[in-house]
């Protein structure tokens, strides 16, 4: 009976024990849905000021960034102004140089066309002197009538050989015909003990001495040998 007793209040012991146990859940339960109510309040309170403030630091950034755009694009635009001056500026020094230089080579090329015509006018003076030189060379020496030198038509005249105080040394005259009888006229009317001859090209003068032992042959009556 005593044993019933113990029994009785052992379960009853339990049961006490299972509803506190019960209670005490559902009091940590209730006490933990409103830890994590309270912690995602918390969260998402958080999470509005950290969104508020990452939407403010991003127009702080944006609106640096705008004026750092726009203070690079003054800076730019500043620079493409002073690029653009000195262009101008270094534009008008070439082209005051490049007129400097212009007026020098016109300068040089007046100087130098002076100096050519100079040289020609004394150049066609020598030519005229030696023209009337050997005219009178051909009328006096050589004894041809004036008016016959006076007709006959010369390119040139050369007057070759070194100069002699020897007056009996006569420099050689080198006469360029624009005639073909003009030639032969002075060269066979010449009665005068000067030399007379023609002038040839070094080769027309070699086949000329290759043709002279066929000329003494055929003087001589004996029959042509062949030259080359």
């Amino acid at each position: 009976m005593a044993i019933d007793a113990v029994n009785e209040m052992l379960d009853l012991a339990r049961d006490v024990v299972n509803e506190n146990v019960d209670l005490a859940r559902d009091v940590v339960n209730e006490k933990l849905d409103l830890a994590r109510d309270v912690v995602n309040e918390k969260l998402h309170l958080a999470r509005d000021v950290v969104n508020e403030k990452l939407d403010l630091a991003r127009d702080v950034v944006n609106e640096k960034l705008h004026l750092a755009r726009d203070v690079v694009n003054e800076n730019l635009d500043l620079a493409r102004d002073v690029v653009n001056e000195k262009l101008h500026l270094a534009r008008d020094v070439v082209n005051e140089k490049l007129d400097l230089a212009r007026d020098v080579v016109n300068e040089k090329l007046d100087l130098a066309r002076d100096v050519v015509d100079e040289k020609l006018h004394l150049a066609r003076d020598v030519v005229n002197e030696n023209l009337d030189l050997a005219r009178d060379v051909a009328n006096e020496k050589l004894d041809l009538a004036r008016d016959v030198v006076n007709e006959i038509k010369l390119e040139r005249v050369h007057i070759i050989g070194p100069l002699s105080q020897n007056p009996n040394y006569d420099r050689k005259i080198l006469y360029k015909f624009s005639r073909f009888a003009d030639r032969e006229l002075v060269r066979k009317r010449n009665k005068s003990t000067y030399y007379i001859h023609e002038q040839f090209p070094p080769e027309i003068v070699a086949k000329r001495r290759r043709l002279v032992p066929r000329r003494s042959a055929r003087l001589l009556g004996s029959p042509p040998t062949h030259c080359t």
